[in-house]
């Protein structure tokens, strides 16, 4: 963090400070807009030299002039913050600079909620799976009622953040499942051989709540 005074002789009561930062990480950024969040508030700056005790240049900020691609300090700090948040749980460096697009901005937000909580929840209302058939899974599907059920899958999900490789592993559960058009998907598994692909549709039932957690169980780890 780079600070420059100018101090008018004719007017040294009001020095004019600019403050910059280059070549800097997600985390050192941060701090910056942070510290520039404070003095937008508290308008009143101090350079103090800790080996002397005392203020060298102390004065008041009448503008902070920052631009900023978001509206407010708060919403760029809580970006940064799940920035960092990111590189810190899958160890990588992301370069923001240039344009965020939604997309981008969408995965910040889904991907540190999971980090930072041990379940996200949201609503759904419809899923489609392609899988292989195997006898096990044969044997459930023309063993079912047409009722609800509570279906878990574990996924991995792999996809770019700011041109970086991100993967990690993650398990769903659909709390209150029914099985769409079982009676026909009992005569499709029913005719397919082993190591075929099939294809099956979920819909909610009352509840209609999905939970996402990145804590996949010892037993579902094994299994999959």
């Amino acid at each position: 963090m780079y600070f420059e005074v100018r101090i008018n002789p004719h007017n040294p009561s009001n020095p004019d400070f600019k403050i910059k930062v280059d070549h800097t990480n997600n985390k050192e950024w941060l701090n910056y807009v942070r510290f520039m969040d404070a003095i937008s508030q508290e308008k009143d700056i101090h350079i103090y030299v800790l080996s002397v005790g005392e203020d060298i240049i102390a004065g008041t900020i009448n503008n902070v002039n920052y631009q900023s691609a978001f509206s407010s300090f708060d919403e760029e700090i809580d970006f940064l913050e799940r920035v960092c948040i990111i590189e810190d749980y899958f160890n990588v460096s992301l370069d923001i600079c240039g344009e965020l697009r939604r997309e981008e901005y969408n995965n910040v937000i889904q991907v540190s909620d999971l980090i930072r909580n041990d379940e996200v929840t949201e609503k759904w209302h419809e899923a489609v799976f392609t899988g292989i058939m195997t006898p096990t899974f044969r044997d459930k599907v023309l063993s079912m009622d047409d009722v609800t059920y509570i279906f878990s899958y574990v996924g991995v999900r792999q996809f770019k953040m700011f041109g970086t490789e991100i993967e990690y592993s993650y398990i769903r559960t659909y709390k209150n499942v029914r099985m769409k058009d079982l009676e026909k998907l009992k005569r499709k598994v029913a005719v397919l051989d082993d190591d075929d692909g099939i294809k099956f549709t979920v819909c909610a039932g009352e509840d209609n709540e999905a939970i996402t957690s990145l804590k996949i169980p010892e037993s579902m780890e094994e299994h999959f």
